[in-house]
């Protein structure tokens, strides 16, 4: 029972992460043909509809926030763990070398 129970867990654990992910993903194509269409008006000098792609590109930035955050932690993981290596595996990193690794991230 209990191991039912726990099936049935993971099992929601799973669903929920797939659909975020979808959603993120749906978020991201949606975002970049705002963009794609910002461009298009901003080369037109057409403030209007900017504003109003704009707004549309602000909706979804909640949805892709974790997102952001997430591939962001990867990049200073890589940065750091590239650094180590390059170091011949020495984990003794100035501060300043540290401080890059996030740095270089954006």
């Amino acid at each position: 029972m209990i191991e039912k129970g726990k099936d049935t867990i993971m099992n929601t654990i799973a669903n929920n992460i797939e659909e975020t992910l979808g959603n993120q993903a749906e978020a991201v194509e949606k975002m970049d043909g705002y963009i794609d269409k910002w461009y298009k008006y901003y080369e037109e000098k057409d403030f209007n509809n900017m504003e109003y792609q704009y707004s549309k590109i602000q909706e979804y930035f909640k949805t892709v926030i974790p997102l952001e955050e997430t591939l962001k932690k990867a990049r200073t993981v890589e940065n750091l763990h590239e650094l180590i290596k390059n170091k011949g595996k020495d984990f003794n990193l100035s501060s300043e070398e540290k401080e890059l690794a996030e740095m270089l991230v954006g």
